[in-house]
Formats: structure tokens, C-alpha cells, sequence
């Protein structure tokens, strides 16, 4: 798992290099909505994408991690299948109801029966290397969502050389982002780790729970502000120290948000003696969100090392997979 963490900035190149030998047949196909549909480590890329296309894309972009696809789903639909597998069986449900519904499919997969279904029906198909974990594989099936919104028109290809300044800034910050990954792992290993971030970032907070889960065998929560300012806010009432608190901050933030961040630290502070501030480097959206995840890819290897636990291992997924097939 470490040395597939390691070579992340590799896997965004390579599948740079992926994406523009894609073919889709677009037809002049004008989507009225956009629906990425997913599970764990093949989903999480469609939470953040969606979190980029919020003030990016003037149509609904939305995630789906269900069996079912929305009722609203129709020919006017485009609809993308991410199962890095291709075996996943609530993808393979909605790629089922996207065939029936006639929605536009665009498939990411590296084969599996996803794979082989949509050769059969002449399904537009990204095909990206196969054989690993799809929790350390999110570079491929995020990427290829980027290429998928630009061969639509749906966003230019500026995207690209931000990718390019995100993998620069990855191979300059590797050494300090790993030492700042194995300090927080370090403090927060025998505590329940509590994630707060602005909304932009909610899809990275995702992320950095899964790691923590499947990697670092912990159990995380995240909320997003402004959200917990309603509600989970007053759960702080009484002192505790049994929580690590990150407070993820970004300048894609707007001043609102960061102004109530900042409250909320403090009101937390007084609370608790376990808070830390992360700040995202880089210039654009994509830049910070990639940065932060591969910080929180280092935080929950650095986790179960602390923690002495096997993160390649998956028996509790496994099991329940071996369950359901009964």
C-alpha cells in the first residue's frame, strides 16, 4: 500500500496520458445532467468531482452510490459507471437501469463484467490498469471523470494543466507531506479522529475517512461547514479528550466560510486540548484537493503502522461480499 501511495503523481500522469487517447462518440450529445455513479474507493472521485463542478458546470453533476439510479434519470442523462473492478454490484445495477432508461453511458472500469458488458453493447469505455486496490487507484477514475466533462463540453481542458501543476507540486512537497502525515498519525492513533472542512472540500473529507477506515482500521467522522453549525455544533457542549480534531482549511473557501471556521476552531479549542489545523498548498482547486488527499493517503498508511494493523486487508468488506453471494 505505501509504495502505491508513493507513486500517486505517477498515476495522475499516467492517466493524463489515458484521457487524451480516449475515445468518446459524443454525437453532439447535450446532457441535461450529469450522473457519476460509484462505490468506495470507484465513487469517491465522482464526490469530488461534483464538489469541482458546483461553480464550474451549468447543469446538476451529481453522485450516485446506490443500486438505483435517480428516478429523474432519462435520454437526456449522462450517465458514467466508475467500478475500477468492473465487478461491483450496485454499479453493475445502475449501469442495468442506465441501459434501460436509454440515458448516454461512458464506462471507467478495468474490465470485469461492467467491462465486457459494455463491449457488448457498444458502450463508450475508459479502460485503466487493473490488478491493484481500488481505494489506491482514485487518480485513474478521477482523471478520466475530468475527461469525460471536457469530451462533453461540459468543462475546458484547463484542467489539464492544472493536473500537470498538481504532480509538480506533489514531487516538490513529498517529503514534508510525509512527515507531516506520520506526526498526525502519531497523535491521533489512540483517538477517534473528527474531520471538519469547508463544503468545497466535503468530497476530500469522504475520502480521508475511507483511508482512515480501510487503511488505518479506525473509525473517522467528517462534517462540513456550514452545515455543523446548525446541528453538531452543540455536541461540543461538554469538555472531551478522546477526539483528534482536524480543522481542513483551503483558500478555495469562501470568506464566509473561513471566517466561521475560524470560529468554530476556537469554540472547539476551548473544548478540547487535540486540535490541528492542515492547510492545502497549491493555486487552483484541483491543486489543493490533491494535495490534501495525498496527505490523507499518508496519514492513514502512517495509521495502521502506529497502529500495527495490515492495511492491504480488508476482512470485514470481504466478508460481507462473501455474505451477500450466499
Amino acid at each position: 500500500m505505501n509504495d502505491l501511495i508513493a507513486s500517486f503523481s505517477q498515476q495522475l500522469s499516467e492517466a493524463l496520458s489515458i484521457g487524451k487517447n480516449a475515445s468518446l462518440h459524443t454525437d453532439n450529445f447535450v446532457p441535461k445532467n450529469v450522473i457519476i455513479s460509484g462505490m468506495g474507493g470507484s465513487g469517491i472521485g465522482g464526490t469530488i468531482i461534483q464538489n469541482f463542478a458546483t461553480r464550474r458546470v451549468n447543469i446538476p453533476v451529481i453522485t450516485n452510490k446506490s443500486y438505483h439510479l435517480p428516478a429523474f434519470a432519462d435520454s437526456h442523462s449522462l450517465v458514467i459507471i466508475s467500478s475500477y473492478s468492473g465487478n461491483t454490484e450496485e454499479t453493475l445495477s445502475a449501469l442495468q437501469e442506465a441501459v434501460q432508461m436509454k440515458c448516454r453511458i461512458v464506462c471507467i472500469t478495468s474490465g470485469g463484467t461492467i467491462g465486457q458488458q459494455a463491449q457488448e453493447q457498444g458502450l463508450d469505455t475508459i479502460i485503466v490498469p487493473g490488478g491493484m486496490q481500488p481505494r489506491a487507484c482514485l487518480g485513474y477514475s478521477l482523471v478520466q471523470l475530468l475527461f469525460v466533462l471536457a469530451g462533453y463540453g461540459l468543462i475546458d481542458y484547463q484542467f489539464e494543466a492544472e493536473l500537470e501543476a498538481s504532480i509538480q507540486l506533489l514531487d516538490t512537497e513529498e517529503d514534508q507531506i510525509k512527515k507531516q502525515a506520520e506526526s498526525l498519525a502519531n497523535w491521533m492513533k489512540d483517538l477517534i479522529p473528527v474531520l471538519y472542512v469547508g463544503e468545497s472540500l466535503q468530497g476530500v473529507a469522504v475520502r480521508w475517512c475511507q483511508q482512515i477506515n480501510e487503511n488505518g482500521k479506525s473509525l473517522c467522522w467528517h462534517n462540513q461547514i456550514p452545515e455543523m453549525n446548525h446541528n453538531e455544533i452543540e455536541g461540543w457542549e461538554a469538555r472531551r479528550n478522546d477526539m483528534a480534531v482536524l480543522m481542513i482549511r483551503s483558500e478555495e473557501d469562501e470568506q464566509l466560510v473561513q471566517r466561521r471556521i475560524d470560529i468554530v476552531e476556537k469554540l472547539i479549542r476551548d473544548k478540547t486540548d487535540q486540535v490541528r489545523q492542515i492547510q492545502a498548498l497549491g493555486s487552483t482547486y484541483l491543486e489543493r484537493a490533491l494535495y490534501l488527499i495525498h496527505l490523507g493517503d499518508w496519514l492513514s498508511w502512517y495509521l495502521s503502522q502506529a497502529k500495527q494493523v495490515n492495511p492491504n486487508q480488508v476482512k470485514m468488506i470481504d466478508f460481507l461480499k462473501s455474505a451477500l453471494s450466499e
